[in-house]
């Protein structure tokens, strides 16, 4: 599944063929939702690879699509390739740092990282359920100093796709071994509040999730943004990382469209270039206003579930179509409950007439004009 050609409007009755193909995918899409946020529960609990296994077998016999398998069954080889080399990267640590705490195992990497003590607290934690590895800094210099000055302020966290350590060797004959892993790193300075440490390490934990799907393909195979495919690929990123935190689309407008963090994206590319991607993020906030998602229960994940494999430019059209299946299945469910009460109230005027035909039948009424 992919962008759709057109957005349908049901004002426009030459589209209804295209709008109820539309509302078909869209009604498949809310099933495959559920199904994307089990499996992502699944892939971040279950340690036993056959288990998920045996769970996208069973999927092929309730009428779910080959293909939706088939790219369940690719996640699930990538991630446990990421398990198998995180376990690895966890016995090495263990060995080259047998501490007793993850304080004192976060001071002990910092230093070997950075070369000098850190000022304040930092955590490390690796026996996490996924593959990856948490660093949580109390001091803003410190997180800064360990992202290598790639930022000049201290925002709430990062992900590293690709982090290397390299740990000394105890004996000189051996040469100094390397870890590769990925990284969370996550700013809890003493000013901030639990909300506020739970959406940053959320935020960071979407883009470990966004990572394991190949956004870059599905961006370069977009006639739309192929020649800009990198800065479509970052916008789509962020914007689901922002969406899972629990960010409005306003702010989500306001920090991927006008923040100074982001801003680098639209100033490396050419005017024109520039102009079509606020476009394309200004559609997608205005789509998201629309969206109901209290009434549908349409949490974060299965939101973002519904549009992994939707390119950045069509984004706005799939939550369009997503807003029109929301109408057309409310309209329905009113139709249903409206007939429900014609039904019940039919059925009550027949009793209560019966009751009246029996009363004068049984000569109670006699007498009286009836």
């Amino acid at each position: 599944m992919s962008g759709y050609s057109e957005s349908y409007r049901p004002d426009n009755p030459r589209q209804d063929e295209q709008g109820s193909r539309d509302y078909e995918i869209v009604k498949q899409r809310f099933k495959l939702s559920k199904i994307f946020e089990d499996f992502e529960i699944l892939l971040s609990t279950e340690p036993d690879p056959k288990k998920i296994k045996t769970y996208i077998e069973e999927l092929n016999t309730a009428e779910i699509p080959d293909f939706i398998t088939h790219k369940l069954q690719e996640i699930t080889d990538k991630y446990q390739i990421l398990k198998d080399e995180h376990a690895k990267n966890v016995q090495t640590i263990k060995e080259h740092f047998p501490t007793s705490s993850n304080e004192e195992l976060g001071h002990a990497i910092f230093t070997t990282y950075i070369g000098t003590s850190p000022k304040g607290d930092v955590i490390c934690i690796i026996d996490g359920p996924e593959p990856y590895i948490l660093f949580e800094f109390t001091n803003p210099d410190d997180y800064v100093l360990f992202l290598q000055g790639a930022v000049t302020s201290a925002p709430g966290g990062n992900f590293h796709r690709s982090w290397s350590l390299e740990i000394p060797s105890t004996q000189q004959e051996h040469p100094p071994q390397k870890i590769h892993a990925k990284v969370i790193c996550i700013n809890t300075n003493k000013e901030q509040t639990t909300p506020e440490r739970k959406r940053g390490f959320v935020h960071e934990r979407q883009h470990f999730i966004n990572d394991t799907i190949d956004f870059q393909a599905i961006e370069q195979n977009d006639a739309e943004n192929h020649e800009h495919s990198w800065a479509s690929k970052l916008l789509k990123d962020e914007f689901f990382a922002f969406s899972r935190d629990g960010r409005t689309p306003q702010e989500i407008r306001t920090i991927l469209g006008g923040g100074p963090v982001y801003s680098w994206i639209f100033e490396a590319l050419p005017e024109q270039a520039q102009k079509k991607l606020h476009e394309q993020l200004n559609d997608i906030i205005d789509a998201c206003n629309k969206v109901d998602f209290k009434t549908y229960e349409l949490h974060p994940s299965r939101f973002i579930g519904m549009l992994y494999d939707i390119p950045f430019s069509h984004l706005a059209e799939s939550i369009n179509n997503i807003v029109v299946y929301q109408k057309k299945t409310r309209r329905k469910m009113t139709e249903k409950i409206q007939q429900h009460t014609n039904d019940r109230r039919k059925k009550e005027s027949g009793i209560s007439a019966q009751w009246y035909i029996n009363q004068y039948e049984d000569g109670k009424f006699k007498g009286k004009d009836v």
